[in-house]
Parts: C-alpha cells; structure tokens; sequence
C-alpha cells in the first residue's frame, strides 16, 4: 500500500532482465483497467542510499 492505496511497484529495469514479464504486467494492467502512473520514487530524508 502507498498512503492508503493498493499498489503494485515495477522497477523499469525490469525492462532490460525480462522484458516479456514486464510486458505480462503492463498487458495485466491494461485488461483489467487498472491506473498505471510512471514515478521516480525518492528514499525518505534521512534514509542512507
């Protein structure tokens, strides 16, 4: 969950390992209408990288 809503995290470098699997989820998501958003997500202030 993220901020109180189911969901699903990709990394895109999923793309470059296996890319029908991205595919798989992307086609997922698209047939069963669900929101896909692209997003850089930031570690926490404070968090070590």
């Amino acid at each position: 969950m993220s901020g109180g809503i189911k969901s699903v995290f990709v990394d895109e470098r999923l793309r470059e390992i296996e890319p029908k699997a991205l595919d798989f989820v992307l086609n997922f998501a698209h047939d069963n209408n669900l929101q896909l958003v692209e997003a850089c997500i930031l570690p926490d202030e404070g968090t070590p990288v």
